[in-house]
């Protein structure tokens, strides 16, 4: 190598370590304290409180309201099975909402009685009626939510599709979900 390169690469070196250790340099800083507390979160639940049930099945038919037995009353193309829950919504929180729903139960059978079998359901909330999907929000804790659970037999169904055969409807939730609003 040159004299030269080495002699600057000398004085690079040199001035580099010079820098590192002949000081520091400052800023002036200032700071504050952000004061912190407590932190508490809400709740979202549906009980059942004392009074409040679920009620047995029931066969609408064209015949009338009649009890429904599983695995016992037979059922034809246009029947509503039906059922009724009451629960209270346990809703708090700032910003809180929540859609209520059912979620969507396993029908087992794999056949056709089993695709003609549609559940859904409608609610009442403090005597108005919500749709299945619709938001409540905190104004409704301590309320009563009442579920009308319906299992249909679409009347569509034709020919012998369905007849004879043999279907089972799992357990139906009801649940709220939370949303932030």
């Amino acid at each position: 190598m040159q004299k030269s390169i080495k002699g600057a690469l000398a004085a690079g070196v040199g001035g580099v370590l010079l820098l590192g250790g002949a000081g520091t340099l400052a800023y002036w800083t200032g700071s504050t304290d952000v004061i912190g507390g407590a932190i508490d979160s809400g709740s979202l639940s549906l009980t059942q409180g004392t009074g409040q049930i679920c009620s047995d099945w029931t066969l609408d038919s064209a015949g009338g309201s009649t009890t429904y037995t599983p695995g016992s009353t037979l059922v034809v193309p246009g029947d509503l099975i039906t059922k009724t829950c009451d629960y209270t919504v346990n809703a708090t929180g700032a910003h809180l909402s929540a859609t209520v729903g059912l979620e969507a139960p396993a029908i087992s059978g794999g056949n056709a009685l089993a695709s003609a079998l549609t559940p859904s359901a409608t609610y009442t909330l403090a005597g108005a009626t919500i749709a299945d999907g619709e938001t409540i929000d905190d104004t409704a804790d301590g309320q009563e939510l009442t579920a009308l659970v319906t299992v249909t037999f679409e009347s569509a169904t034709s020919g012998t599709t369905g007849q004879d055969m043999a279907a089972a409807l799992g357990d139906l939730t009801v649940s709220l979900t939370q949303t932030h609003s």
